[in-house]
């Protein structure tokens, strides 16, 4: 992203929009750091570049449990 980092952008989200569930993808060298530090920043789930379809749709069922029971 251009204009400001990832970890920027999902403290923006959690600050302007609480309770929009996040999930983050890093493909970068430093992705399993990167990704750690998302989710103690307020990703409610990470993955790493490359994934399999069957990864991303599991996480995304766990983050839709996850705006149901709220």
């Amino acid at each position: 992203m251009p204009d400001k980092e990832g970890v920027e952008t999902v403290q923006d989200i959690r600050r302007l929009h609480p309770n929009t569930k996040i999930i983050v993808m890093s493909g970068s060298g430093l992705s399993d750091h990167y990704l750690k530090v998302a989710t103690k920043f307020g990703a409610h789930a990470t993955l790493g570049k490359p994934f399999r379809a069957a990864e991303l749709s599991e996480i995304v069922g766990r983050v839709w449990v996850l705006c149901h029971k709220e």
